[in-house]
């Protein structure tokens, strides 16, 4: 853990959770520079950032006491959804949809909650209402942002589409960690909450011109009400209601995905979803031990690894006796050490490295390296800068998976 590697290694799966991409997605699709914050989160790993401080600067982090530049970088979390560039989309569509996946996001990574199942009507099964929903999403909807961000709008375009300046004064200072090379200035997307709040509706079955009654940000009665005489009604309201000690959800989801990332399967199987329609914890008494001790120990994550590697249970061997496969064949008792399936990052990183040929340098834009000819072309609408594969040259080409361009 003392490595640099260890932020590289448990950054792969954030990534996934928080949407991470090199490009705006839809047709017309574009370059964006959001790898400084890869690179932010990283560093948080490496220095072992608290994950109640790793989660609040990532979603409010432009909101906390003269918030600073790093503080600003990490609300990057919220702006790695997909953009429109494309000409002749309506333009509130599109801002709604941004509004939907951050507060879909939202849900999913820290309350393991389907709550984008309540956008167009109740949920069928989790106490979650649609007025639920669109209580959690106006907590999104003051984001100084359009629908249509264009490549060749006016000053309208980027006046309402916040983003942060990296200058070559902030990498030699505040900065260090993020590795850029040159000497131009850089932009990442980042939050920005409007002046004054933009008014939050329900929409008739979530379509964006249906707005029928008004409602104001809070959260869903059956996790934890949202007390607006403790919180503010804004996302570092939200992070401070997540971070509450009566909070069920927060501690355990977290946990539940650390154990899955050293398990190859969190002791709740389905990490997303703690719902209904997700699947019951195998060892909920040790699900709820870790979370307690993990919170009570102020959500240091370097100590919550190690708590998990220096178990019994994960140092076990994997070899599999004729008893305990006829007793726990599934291996739901953890009877034995998994064989964990690698992701694809790593099944990279170990030909290379196994070859010598890694390239260890950390940070920096995402790279392009050897694919097949035609693949990358076959992927795409074939419109939009990124119609063609160029792929990078000399060691770029061996660089981790962690940092190849997607």
């Amino acid at each position: 853990m003392a490595q640099p590697q260890y932020g590289e290694k448990m950054a792969i799966s954030w990534m996934d959770i928080a949407r991470y991409a090199d490009s705006h997605g839809y047709q017309d699709d574009n370059y964006r520079s959001q790898w400084p914050w890869r690179d932010w989160v990283i560093h948080a790993l490496n220095t072992n950032m608290h994950y109640d401080n790793f989660v609040t600067w990532q979603l409010a982090g432009d909101l906390m006491p003269n918030a600073t530049k790093e503080q600003i970088l990490a609300t990057g979390f919220n702006r790695n959804h997909k953009i429109t560039e494309e000409g002749g989309v309506i333009d509130e569509e599109y801002r709604i949809q941004y509004v939907d996946d951050r507060t879909k996001t939202f849900g999913r990574a820290f309350l393991a909650t389907t709550i984008e199942c309540a956008k167009c009507h109740d949920h069928k099964y989790d106490p979650i209402t649609q007025k639920d929903y669109y209580r959690i999403s106006a907590f999104f909807n003051s984001i100084k942002e359009v629908g249509l961000e264009s490549t060749v709008g006016g000053p309208e375009t980027y006046a309402k589409n916040p983003r942060m300046q990296i200058t070559h004064e902030d990498v030699r200072t505040t900065l260090q960690y993020i590795n850029k090379l040159d000497t131009n200035k850089l932009e990442v997307s980042v939050m920005k909450d409007r002046d004054t709040a933009r008014k939050t509706f329900l929409l008739a079955r979530g379509n964006y011109d249906a707005p029928t009654e008004e409602v104001f940000p809070s959260t869903p009665e059956a996790i934890l009400p949202f007390d607006s005489t403790v919180y503010p009604r804004n996302r570092l309201g939200l992070s401070e209601w997540l971070f509450d000690k009566k909070n069920p959800l927060t501690s355990r989801v977290f946990v539940n995905r650390m154990w899955q990332e050293f398990f190859g399967r969190g002791l709740v199987k389905s990490a997303a979803d703690f719902g209904m329609q997700g699947d019951l914890p195998t060892h909920p008494a040790l699900l709820d031990w870790l979370a307690v001790d993990f919170s009570e120990h102020g959500w240091d994550m370097k100590r919550l690894v190690k708590q998990i590697v220096l178990s019994a249970t994960y140092r076990q061997s994997s070899r599999i006796s004729k008893e305990k496969l006829q007793a726990d064949p599934l291996n739901l008792l953890w009877s034995y050490a998994p064989r964990v399936r690698y992701p694809a990052e790593l099944v990279r990183d170990m030909l290379l490295s196994s070859s010598g040929l890694l390239n260890p340098m950390i940070g920096g834009p995402s790279v392009k390296p050897y694919q097949p000819p035609g693949l990358w072309e076959m992927a795409t609408s074939g419109r939009g800068l990124l119609k063609k594969y160029i792929q990078d040259t000399g060691s770029l080409l061996y660089r981790r998976g962690l940092y190849t361009f997607i």
